[in-house]
């Protein structure tokens, strides 16, 4: 870290710019030998050369000033000259987090089920460093120094054409080669690299174990060292609690300036990612238990909950404002929710309803008052991890039918007792592999299906939906929400719907409009329409 700060001068060191300075370093470096061990088994000897010169002299030479408007005037000779220092200061914090970047994205083959993780992975290294080619070489040609490296520039363009060709005539046959390189367009490589580092940090996810669960997934175990091997037991289940919750922050957009929002600290060996603010989220990591075993926790926790005298009201949020980005989007004067409620959230798109549902999990910063149980709320903690539930909008599940459903189902007995419970029985049995079908293979909605039981089987106090039955039939929503609205999982329940023929079987209703919230039964959320629409 000091070798760092040495970089800057005397100059002040913002966090953010601390942070971004050190993430992109690594990334490079990160290219230069992730990229080089993915594609190195496809190309000859003579091209993996020219890859690699070109690669390492991109790196050496790229100007972190443009790269990051308004960002550390950095030196590109001193950046080289301390690259090693900058890396062995670096690596407890950021290098070994995004050692794996490329790698941690070919685990993305087991949500999207169209290619094998070895093809994936060498598909979105070859993206990545083409990108690296076009964006360091032709776009910011006149920064390479002749003393440094002289480049042709007709062989670099020889060299993405090369790279053009390998997508079209091996690898994509399908137009699913828009949807993967969508990964790494303009700064999403630097975003999703920082967020999977987090990640990474989060879920005690070590390079080494990765990279080798990869390699045994790719068939490949003769590869993987020896030492690894203990630490994959429990690399699935938590590369999935990984993957996961990627994709849910990843539908926020995060964007790279929000890392100037972020402090990094360490004590005691311990990393903790602080936002500057105390009403802000904090992302904890996962602990261990007596056993060694990795105990799953997720990416944000939201609330702390303190023990409080009993009150009907489980939740009362009191002047509360939401905000994204120092930019407020939502407004609560005054809610409560009390236990066994179910509540409809109700509104038009983009109304903020799927905001609501995701403060609960931290997602956003407030102010405002928050009580859970007459316990005022002011920071995250792991306690309140058990009492909450969520079934997101999207989520891309990656195991196997059975794998998702036992995640919170203690028994197959069980298992199979819910599952004909909401319907989804018939549909399994039917499949060949039946509960051992992997989920990418389902259909949508009877992907959807699959999400719902997971979800609605876990023990919580809070059931967060956000429109669960968006992709069933017709004939399978009503079905489906009763079950919900009936699980003895869980006291209170907060559900978004689009039909006004549910609104009945809820007890309150959210109408979000014009950034606010209002509260009725179904009966006032009726009539409340019914004038709206008589005076336009």
């Amino acid at each position: 870290m000091n070798d760092v700060v040495k970089l800057f001068g005397n100059r002040q060191i913002p966090d953010g710019a601390l942070v971004k300075t050190m993430v992109l370093f690594c990334i490079l470096e990160c290219l230069s030998k992730s990229i080089i061990y993915w594609i190195r088994p496809i190309f000859e000897t003579t091209l993996m050369i020219e890859i690699e010169s070109i690669l390492f002299k991109s790196c050496i030479c790229l100007d972190f000033e443009k790269f990051f408007e308004n960002g550390p005037a950095l030196n590109c000779a001193k950046i080289y000259r301390h690259s090693a220092a900058i890396k062995e200061s670096a690596s407890m914090l950021v290098f070994d987090l995004l050692g794996s970047a490329v790698g941690l994205c070919s685990s993305a083959s087991y949500l999207y089920g169209i290619m094998e993780p070895e093809i994936l992975g060498r598909l979105l290294a070859c993206l990545a460093l083409a990108t690296c080619i076009e964006v360091v070489l032709f776009r910011k040609l006149k920064l390479l120094k002749e003393e440094c490296v002289k480049i042709d520039e007709t062989r670099a363009e020889e060299m993405t054409e090369c790279f053009e060709n390998f997508f079209i005539s091996k690898v994509t046959n399908t137009n699913e080669h828009a949807r993967m390189s969508r990964l790494f367009t303009s700064d999403a490589l630097l975003r999703y690299s920082i967020l999977t580092g987090l990640l990474k940090l989060q879920n005690q996810l070590t390079t080494c174990a990765i990279n080798s669960y990869i390699l045994l997934c790719s068939n490949a175990a003769r590869s993987v060292p020896i030492s690894a091997i203990r630490e994959l037991f429990n690399v699935s289940k938590s590369l999935r609690n990984l993957v996961d919750s990627f994709f849910e922050l990843e539908s926020m957009r995060i964007e790279v300036e929000d890392l100037e929002d972020i402090s990094i600290t360490a004590s005691s060996g311990k990393h903790h990612l602080m936002p500057k603010d105390s009403g802000c989220i904090r992302a904890m990591p996962q602990g261990r238990s007596d056993n060694g075993v990795v105990e799953k926790s997720p990416v944000l926790l939201p609330i702390h909950l303190q023990p409080g005298i009993p009150s009907k009201a489980f939740v009362r949020l009191a002047g509360l404002t939401i905000f994204i980005q120092r930019i407020p989007i939502l407004a609560v004067p005054h809610l409560e929710i009390l236990c066994n409620q179910k509540i409809a959230l109700v509104g038009k798109n983009g109304s903020g309803k799927t905001t609501f549902l995701k403060f609960f999990l931290g997602f956003f910063k407030f102010n405002g008052s928050v009580e859970v149980e007459n316990a005022p709320v002011f920071n995250i903690s792991e306690r309140f991890l058990p009492i909450i539930s969520y079934i997101p909008q999207n989520t891309y599940l990656n195991g196997t039918v059975y794998d998702e459903l036992r995640e919170n189902i203690q028994s197959d007995e069980e298992m199979i007792k819910i599952s004909k419970i909401f319907g989804a029985h018939d549909f399994i049995k039917t499949i060949p592999t039946k509960y051992w079908t992997s989920v990418s293979k389902l259909s949508e909605s009877e992907r959807q299906m699959v999400k719902i039981i997971k979800n609605c089987s876990k023990k919580a106090m809070l059931l967060l939906a956000d429109e669960p039955m968006y992709c069933l039939a017709d004939e399978v929503q009503d079905k489906a929400l009763d079950t919900i609205l009936s699980s003895p999982n869980h006291s209170t329940k907060l559900i978004v719907i689009h039909h006004k023929s549910q609104i009945n079987k809820f007890d309150k209703v959210l109408y979000f409009e014009n950034q606010k919230i209002l509260a009725f039964t179904p009966a006032e959320y009726f009539e409340y329409i019914k004038k709206k629409d008589n005076s336009l």
